[in-house]
Parts: C-alpha cells; structure tokens; sequence
C-alpha cells in the first residue's frame, strides 16, 4: 500500500515538473548540442588514467606514511614501521597471560 503512494507521488511530482518546464521555451545558440556531444566525447572514462590516478595518490599517500614514521621515530627500521618501536617481547608475553 505504502509503495502505490509513493508512487502515485512519484508520478504526480513528475506531472507537476513536466507541465512547469513545458511552458518554458528555451533557445540555445546554433551549435549548442554539438559542442554538448563533443565535450561529452573528450571526458569518456579512461581505465588506464583512472588506474594512474589512483595509483599515483596511493604512492604520495605511502610516502607521507612512511615520512611521517620518520618524524616520529626517527629510524625507518622494520619495528618502527609496524609501530612496535616501543614494544618488547615480554610485553606480549605478559599481555598474552591476562587472557
């Protein structure tokens, strides 16, 4: 029942636009669906520049981490790296027993 309403208000809000627009008389200069077209044209998806793209920000992104690890620790060593600078075996051990 719910969705007979919201369709019945689905199609009245598309009469109510379609009749709004249809007094409407645009003019476009000569040409405009052309040039519309073509810019459609020229911005088609292009898997090879969207995988750059994504790849060359994730590449920025891995190289601001691994600064900022830098910064931080001041050594890129594999501890530092995984954020286990400060972290010693016996820690793990003890924190294993208080399960």
């Amino acid at each position: 029942m719910k969705k007979l309403l919201a369709m019945d208000n689905i199609k009245q809000d598309h009469n109510l636009i379609s009749d709004t627009l249809s007094n409407y008389n645009f003019r476009f200069k000569k040409g405009f669906s052309d040039r519309v077209i073509q810019r459609l044209e020229q911005k088609k998806l292009d898997l090879f520049s969207s995988f750059k793209m994504v790849a060359l920000s994730s590449a920025a992104a891995v190289a601001i981490l691994i600064f900022s690890v830098y910064l931080i620790d001041g050594s890129l060593d594999i501890d530092a790296l995984f954020g286990l600078h400060n972290y010693s075996a016996e820690e793990e051990f003890y924190s294993l027993l208080n399960f």
